[in-house]
């Protein structure tokens, strides 16, 4: 019999974390590892702490299926733009300083974005998820 996906939890962990954790159990990847993420955010390896660069990685197309969803900095897999940093430092920095982002809800992982629940019910062929 196959072994079921292991859902690893900290011990202080938010409703926004078990969802996060959930969408990788689901099959999903960190919205800022897409293929297409160096378009969208600059990754600031100089700021992450040692030893966690690869929660940062790009991965590749053929690892990755994005179903023609536009880069979701409100994605519930997306990390805070300072996560891991190593010195207060920004480790993502969005790169278009035109769009208009609320930098305070990037990454701050307490609901399903809109991309989200399209990109779940795309991989799972949802009919009723809203």
């Amino acid at each position: 019999m196959p072994r079921s996906p292991q859902l690893r939890l900290s011990t202080v962990c938010t409703e926004g974390q078990i969802l996060h954790e959930l969408f990788h159990v689901l099959g999903f990847a960190h919205e800022h590892s897409r293929p297409d993420r160096d378009d969208y955010i600059q990754i600031n390896c100089e700021n992450i702490a040692r030893n966690l660069t690869q929660n940062f990685r790009r991965l590749k197309k053929e690892t990755v299926h994005t179903f023609d969803v536009p880069y979701d900095f409100y994605s519930i897999m997306h990390y805070r733009l300072d996560h891991f940093s190593a010195n207060g430092q920004p480790t993502i920095e969005p790169l278009d300083s035109q769009l208009e982002l609320n930098y305070n809800l990037i990454g701050l992982m307490k609901v399903l974005s809109q991309g989200d629940i399209y990109r779940l019910n795309k991989l799972y062929h949802c009919k009723t998820l809203r």
